[in-house]
């Protein structure tokens, strides 16, 4: 799964800034993503990859279904 990260990370890039000003995704932060594929029923979430992009910073998150 990819993710524009969240504000700890800066909302830097259109596209990311644009996302982030939504009140749902104001917190979308690494431990809020790793938490919500856990209760979503995946197994051994975890942060693969980082990436910094036009459009924003992308995380990379991996899980067992």
């Amino acid at each position: 799964m990819l993710d524009f990260e969240g504000p700890e990370k800066g909302a830097h890039g259109l596209l990311s800034r644009l996302l982030h000003s939504s009140q749902r995704l104001k917190d979308n932060s690494e431990n809020r993503v790793l938490n919500f594929m856990t209760e979503a029923g995946f197994a051994g979430p975890k942060k693969v990859a980082h990436r910094e992009t036009f459009f924003g910073h992308i995380a990379y998150y991996l899980a067992i279904a």
